[in-house]
């Protein structure tokens, strides 16, 4: 983990899951579902298994990764997809899916920015093979 690396922690309540982001000054934020860009669970964001809920995670965490390569905010998902950087952004959400997300614990989880990053860069380098195993994960109890 890098000094500015963003932290993300993801709980689970009864009310249902949250995540957010622990910034480097120790400030916390809720993170973005992201729906302008990618509509894949308007029901909220999930982890643990492949799904609608761990895909919409896997973007919202990717987008917030890579802040500098995507808009504040879209008008529509259609406007996000016609950007020079909706490529990039998708793949990565994928690769984070499959070598993060999905095997994240039903508790709860804490990961790092460098973890979210090193899983787009190892897919964008060539291989389909997740980089981490679910013994990189800090898992935390829900509330």
């Amino acid at each position: 983990m890098t000094r500015n690396d963003k932290v993300y922690i993801g709980r689970r309540r009864r009310s249902g899951t949250s995540v957010c982001i622990k910034h480097s000054d120790g400030t916390e934020t809720t993170l973005p579902a992201r729906l302008d860009m990618k509509d894949h669970s308007p029901t909220g964001l999930e982890w643990g298994y492949r799904g609608q809920g761990p895909n919409q995670l896997a973007l919202a965490l990717v987008s917030a990764e890579y802040n500098t390569l995507v808009a504040d905010h879209y008008e529509s998902h259609w406007e996000f997809l016609d950007s020079p950087k909706s490529d990039f952004i998708l793949d990565g959400a994928e690769a984070v899916l499959d070598g993060i997300v999905s095997s994240l614990p039903q508790s709860g989880w804490t990961i790092t920015g460098s973890q979210i990053r090193d899983a787009v860069q190892y897919r964008s380098n060539c291989c389909n093979a997740p980089p981490h195993s679910n013994e990189s994960f800090h898992e935390h109890e829900g509330e």
